[in-house]
């Protein structure tokens, strides 16, 4: 499982974050869920997520607070952000925070996979960088291997 990879689901609709989250479980990745912008600032400030989705019309402190908090996360740290909404009027979205962007209707299955997808890449690239990190200096590896 992606344990380590948690994602938020921050949604007003409750039969949405349900659908999500389904999705998700299905694909082995696990979720908390928010159902205001308070909340959601509550649980990015408890523990690090892979990935945060977030509706445009998000409760309580709102859409512009969240992305606000997670902007003032360490980069190394920030959770991959999708937004949703319905189609029309959006709100203005830093695309360096905000990833990717999906319009109601949402056919959750696929997403639930797309989301496992990321997740993984995620994951082996930080795999990767911490493998990097931790190998010494190539001036220092024997020639000979």
């Amino acid at each position: 499982m992606l344990q380590q990879q948690r994602v938020l689901i921050a949604v007003g609709e409750a039969n949405l974050r349900q659908q999500l989250h389904k999705a998700l479980l299905k694909n082995d990745v696990y979720s908390d869920w928010a159902a205001d912008g308070r909340e959601a600032i509550d649980r990015l400030s408890e523990r690090s997520y892979g990935m945060v989705i977030i509706d445009f019309g998000l409760t309580g402190d709102g859409l512009e607070s969240v992305i606000a908090h997670v902007a003032a996360l360490p980069v190394a740290g920030r959770p991959m952000v999708i937004a949703t909404g319905e189609r029309g009027l959006r709100p203005m979205l830093d695309s360096d925070l905000v990833q990717i962007i999906l319009y109601k209707p949402i056919d959750v299955r696929p997403l639930g996979e797309l989301i496992a997808n990321c997740l993984r890449t995620l994951g082996e690239h930080a795999e990767r960088a911490r493998l990097r990190a931790a190998a010494p200096p190539r001036e220092e590896r024997d020639s000979r291997i």
